[in-house]
């Protein structure tokens, strides 16, 4: 598995050790991640960063919850993290860390002699995640700063000379960035529960030895849930690809199917409430003639839910409106009324 390594600036190998691939710009890279070569998300087999922790470890021996509490990396990141701080603190001089690490949580009903039960799988995001989870990264690093980023599912962050309180500056800005993401305007969309873990250790304020830093990195300082609501819709009933924190019953929509051909269009099931930063691009009068609301965000797309997402002369009338790509997503009337009940 490739290693990529992002900065501004490149240090000499001799401080920083052997990369084998300087990437290019996260959107350019991006730019040529066609859907024929998105690949399969991979399982994850990434390892705790404590030292203490027995090396035979791994997530799926741990509870449920540990998932967002615990951040992780796979065993050569690791390792080269071990080694960078030794490096850094040699250097007797402030510093902090910041570890990504990005975990998919697939739940799979499998049936044994004792009836069904449920399973989870672990996994790292498809290919191209690491990209734009990168783009939103970088608006809050400085030129000496360093970010190394492994596979599709960890990442390491050095800020030379920041300070602790500096460092949970820099992590509510990462924060907010990260925040913006969406399920559904993911590239490819995301089918399983997401989550992005983000740990944060400062020297010399939480720790003076390699071991004290991991310990405190370790532990997730914050975390971004992503939960897809896009199901695969069939001829006669929507089925939820995922489970939610709650059980919710199978409901039957009936789908308007021309020329015998089932529809393509993936279906959303719509939120109680949209964020007011989602409802601005379209005002409440239009979303109600157009009977549409907008659903998600992400660069110059806009997703938007409709009754009708083959009417191409709404659609191309929202491009127009809000100058942006406009996603179309399918929803029941039921709940686009409850949403367009509501003013903004």
């Amino acid at each position: 598995m490739a290693s990529r390594l992002t900065k501004s600036k490149i240090r000499s190998e001799q401080e920083y050790g052997e990369y084998p691939l300087v990437r290019q710009s996260a959107k350019y890279a991006r730019a040529r991640m066609t859907p024929d070569r998105w690949s399969e998300d991979e399982q994850c087999t990434c390892l705790p960063l404590s030292l203490e922790v027995s090396s035979s470890a791994s997530l799926s021996t741990q509870e449920p919850q540990s998932l967002t509490e615990f951040v992780r990396l796979p065993n050569a990141l690791r390792q080269k993290l071990c080694a960078s701080l030794d490096t850094f603190l040699m250097q007797v001089s402030p510093f902090s860390l910041f570890v990504f690490h990005v975990v998919q949580a697939e739940r799979l009903v499998a049936r044994g002699p004792k009836g069904e039960r449920e399973e989870i799988r672990y996994l790292h995001p498809s290919s191209g995640f690491m990209h734009q989870l990168e783009d939103k990264v970088q608006p809050a690093l400085r030129k000496e700063d360093h970010l190394f980023t492994q596979g599709e599912g960890s990442a390491i962050l050095f800020l030379p000379g920041v300070e602790q309180r500096g460092a949970y500056s820099i992590l509510e800005r990462i924060y907010a960035q990260v925040d913006l993401l969406e399920a559904e305007t993911v590239i490819p969309p995301l089918k399983n529960e997401t989550h992005i873990l983000i740990g944060c250790g400062s020297y010399p304020a939480q720790g003076e030895t390699r071991e004290s830093l991991l310990r405190q990195a370790e532990q997730s300082a914050r975390c971004v849930s992503l939960r897809p609501r896009i199901v695969t819709p069939s001829l006669h009933t929507m089925v939820p690809s995922t489970y939610s924190t709650r059980q919710v019953p199978i409901r039957r929509v009936n789908v308007p199917v021309q020329g015998g051909t089932p529809p393509t269009t993936p279906f959303l099931r719509l939120p109680a409430t949209l964020p007011q930063r989602l409802t601005r691009f379209i005002p409440h009068s239009l979303a109600h003639e157009l009977h549409c609301v907008p659903v998600g965000k992400d660069q110059r797309v806009l997703t938007v839910a409709m009754v009708d997402p083959q009417n191409r002369e709404h659609i191309d009338y929202l491009t127009q409106l809000t100058h942006m790509t406009i996603f179309p997503v399918a929803c029941t009337q039921e709940e686009l009324d409850m949403l367009l009940a509501t003013k903004w």
